[in-house]
């Protein structure tokens, strides 16, 4: 019971002789937590390619997956779940491929800084965000990002539920976001980044 500050902490020391890399998190059960997993806090590079199948992110908290560094890059998380979060997964930078995870209550369920690489987003499914994805004013993503089937329920008014300021291009194909249900307030904003890079 109780809140802890960081689930899962992956950074790596400067200097350090390796580095974190190509490491598998599989069944793990994160609760209330400020960030549930974090990367690159110390800026070191090559702390990427991580694995996280069916990791499960519950309880309040600021961020479920934080990403601080552009050489955290290309993770994989596979399934699972983020729930009850200020934002699902914040690239502040960084890049992942993700793939049929469930985001539950989050108030964004992605945030985009910065991506250093491509970022794809399969058969997502989405319930009661705020926004399922935005980068924000002047955000410097010149990557681009891919969003591929999946499930999207928004909540009522909110405008826009996907918002792409960068320069890098949005694509969005097969997603089903009306629900079975007229949907009056969906609006998806794409224009080019305005950002210093």
């Amino acid at each position: 019971t109780g809140t802890i500050g960081v689930g899962i902490d992956l950074d790596q020391a400067l200097g350090s002789v390796g580095i974190s890399t190509q490491n598998t998190y599989r069944h793990v059960y994160i609760g209330t937590s400020t960030h549930a997993v974090r990367f690159s806090t110390s800026g070191a590079v090559n702390n990427e390619l991580h694995t996280f199948d069916h990791v499960v992110i519950t309880g309040n908290g600021t961020t479920g997956y934080l990403l601080q560094g552009c050489q955290s890059k290309q993770h994989r998380i596979i399934g699972g779940s983020i729930g009850s979060r200020t934002t699902g997964i914040n690239f502040a930078p960084g890049s992942a491929q993700i793939f049929g995870v469930n985001f539950s209550g989050n108030t964004t369920d992605i945030a985009i800084g910065a991506a250093c690489d491509q970022i794809g987003i399969y058969g997502a499914q989405s319930e009661g965000a705020q926004k399922f994805l935005t980068t924000g004013a002047g955000s410097c993503n010149a990557k681009n990002v891919t969003i591929s089937g999946g499930r999207f329920t928004l909540q009522s008014g909110v405008s826009p539920y996907i918002s792409h300021t960068g320069s890098g291009t949005l694509s969005i194909s097969g997603g089903d976001f009306a629900d079975g249900a007229h949907l009056p307030g969906l609006t998806v904003v794409q224009e080019a980044g305005i950002g210093t890079c």
